[in-house]
């Protein structure tokens, strides 16, 4: 739930910020148990007028929505006269039911699968790929995909000149779901130093993830030709 209620309130903060008044009411139906403390944890980040057009329906949501949307307007699922020509009472030739997404739909094309390494990593292990970069304005980039379920994945930096200093999170560890939709990324290297990418699992208990995955570093722009013949610059992780 941690997940789903970060994706919200950062989609709830862009809309607020960049798209205000595009809702003009929001009715929730069949909320489930956790549904109060979900939305008291994104509801900080609402405007008091969006807060105003959130209406949470309680048993009697089918007589209440009936106030607000007309009868021929609305399918005999949620209490209205409408249906399909076929006599669906849900109306799916027009409205899209949730559930979970087929995975012939999941894009997983455009990444050439020849060109990536392939790797198991096991449950509860994670996959750590470190980078020495003696120059900056270099290049980290990286595409990855999973197969079946998805992954965690971040990168952090630590300063080549102090053996005690801390890792610096660059991109914050987070779950992708991978297997739907291919990652890739890029992060210019202001620093020089140690840039360690992760590819995390150490959260599932019980399965292993197929992991195909391409991470490289690439010289700083005006320096290309000096760098591919310089022993200071290393395009692959250390040993």
């Amino acid at each position: 739930m941690v997940s789903a209620v970060d994706f919200y309130s950062e989609m709830f903060v862009m809309l607020e910020s960049n798209y205000p008044e595009t809702m003009d009411c929001l009715l929730v139906v069949n909320a489930p148990g956790l549904f109060p403390l979900a939305y008291s944890l994104i509801k900080q980040f609402l405007s008091p007028a969006t807060k105003r057009k959130i209406i949470v329906l309680g048993s009697n949501w089918k007589s209440e929505l009936l106030k607000v949307i007309d009868a021929d307007q609305l399918p005999v699922h949620w209490g209205g006269s409408v249906t399909d020509p076929d006599g669906d009472p849900c109306c799916k030739s027009k409205i899209v039911m949730g559930g979970t997404v087929d995975p012939k739909f999941y894009f997983l094309e455009g990444i050439d699968r020849s060109m990536l390494t392939r790797v198991t990593i096991g449950r509860r292990s994670a996959l750590k790929l470190p980078f020495h970069v003696d120059s900056r304005r270099s290049l980290l980039r990286w595409q990855f995909l999973t197969e079946g379920s998805d992954i965690k994945f971040g990168i952090s930096f630590k300063s080549q000149n102090r053996s005690d200093s801390p890792e610096e999170p660059l991109v914050p560890a987070a779950r992708l779901n991978s297997h739907m939709v291919p990652e890739d990324g890029s992060l210019t290297c202001e620093k020089t130093g140690i840039y360690t990418v992760t590819f995390d699992n150490s959260y599932s208990w019980f399965h292993g993830k197929k992991l195909l995955y391409q991470v490289d570093v690439l010289p700083p722009p005006g320096n290309i030709d000096e760098l591919k013949h310089s022993d200071s610059f290393n395009m692959d992780p250390l040993s």
